[in-house]
């Protein structure tokens, strides 16, 4: 559950200031010093914030421009490392976040990321999915199924073993129960994609007020939990040992 951070950077002064930062926050850091393989690892990987050289290293404009612009990590909280050649409304512009001027401070980009995290967590949370191993059932073009489910997030929802029952860009209605009292969830939704092992991923497209609240209220708690966990865990392990 520790926040994941990609850095697109080879000035050994700038990460000497920035990594020492994601290290106090506890933030795993991967870094690039090429454009092409860092913008490899957006599309295989989930990072919650990505740090770009726009000035000093080439393709560093471009590469923050195409995150908002891909399809992965383009929710990702993104911070720009300028020295002059763009400006911070340029910056801005082209998709950051936030903006650092170099040379970098620590203090600086310590206030910077701290506000970050709290974006960061948002996004997450927004995001987060979490198993759900429940009987769905769903009305589509070949009639009503029940079939199981693997996870679910605020914005969908995938399916195990649907075989042909279901098409991608298919629109379906669908209900299934939270493990909770009374959070019995009745949608609608569309068919993202179909997998060869038979998994679907839905994507919500109608759903309730009132089931929204009962599915935001069960994945915050089950979010703040594992938070929860992964901090206890975090503490437990950095403690001196006997």
């Amino acid at each position: 559950m520790k926040l994941r951070c990609l850095v697109l950077c080879d000035e050994l002064k700038s990460l000497s200031v920035l990594c020492p930062v994601l290290d106090k926050y506890e933030i795993c850091r991967e870094i690039c010093v090429e454009a092409a393989e860092a913008a490899h690892l957006l599309k295989t990987a989930h990072f919650d914030a990505v740090v770009a050289d726009c000035d000093d290293l080439e393709s560093g404009k471009q590469f923050l421009q195409d995150i908002r612009q891909g399809k992965s990590n383009r929710t990702a909280i993104s911070f720009a490392l300028v020295n002059g050649g763009t400006s911070v409304q340029d910056a801005f512009a082209m998709g950051a976040s936030f903006v650092l001027e170099k040379p970098l401070s620590a203090n600086l980009v310590l206030r910077a990321l701290k506000v970050g995290i709290g974006f960061m967590l948002a996004q997450r949370r927004h995001s987060f999915r979490h198993t759900l191993d429940t009987e769905v059932t769903v009305n589509g073009a070949q009639g009503s199924h029940r079939v199981r489910s693997q996870n679910v997030s605020e914005t969908g929802i995938r399916l195990s073993s649907i075989r042909r029952l279901l098409k991608p860009q298919e629109l379906v209605s669908m209900s299934f129960q939270l493990p909770q009292p009374d959070a019995n969830i009745e949608c609608k939704a569309e068919v993202v994609w179909v997998g060869d092992s038979g998994d679907a991923g839905l994507q919500f497209v109608d759903i309730p007020p009132s089931c929204t609240k009962k599915l935001q209220l069960w994945l915050h708690q089950a979010f703040e939990q594992q938070m929860e966990a992964a901090l206890t865990n975090s503490a437990r392990m950095s403690r001196p040992h006997s």
